[in-house]
């Protein structure tokens, strides 16, 4: 679980090489982890990783096949990438897993 923390550290801080590598371990610590927390649902939150993998192996394919990747409209400005504080250029990432307990 310190290790999901770690990752999304990561990749709030743009380092999307270090939060792959995190996710990645943590992911396969999660295999064997059904025993040391057999209340939460471990097999929802892989589903919800997911697309996070997909994203930090590509952002910009993640973006665009989420439908998340706001267009830049060619007749403005090149300057006018900004919009209320959002970088238009960059993807959005997906939304943050929830750990739920089993039903």
């Amino acid at each position: 679980m310190v290790q999901l923390a770690v990752a999304f550290h990561h990749a709030s801080r743009d380092n999307n090489v270090g939060a792959r590598s995190v996710l990645e371990r943590a992911l396969r610590n999660l295999n064997g982890a059904d025993t040391s927390f057999p209340d939460l649902d471990l097999d929802r939150l892989r589903i919800e990783l997911a697309p996070w993998q997909r994203f930090l192996d590509d952002p910009e394919d993640a973006g665009a096949k989420a439908g998340t990747k706001a267009p830049v409209k060619k007749d403005k400005q090149k300057d006018k990438t900004k919009l209320d504080g959002l970088d238009l250029r960059r993807p959005t990432a997906p939304a943050l897993p929830i750990i739920v307990r089993r039903r």
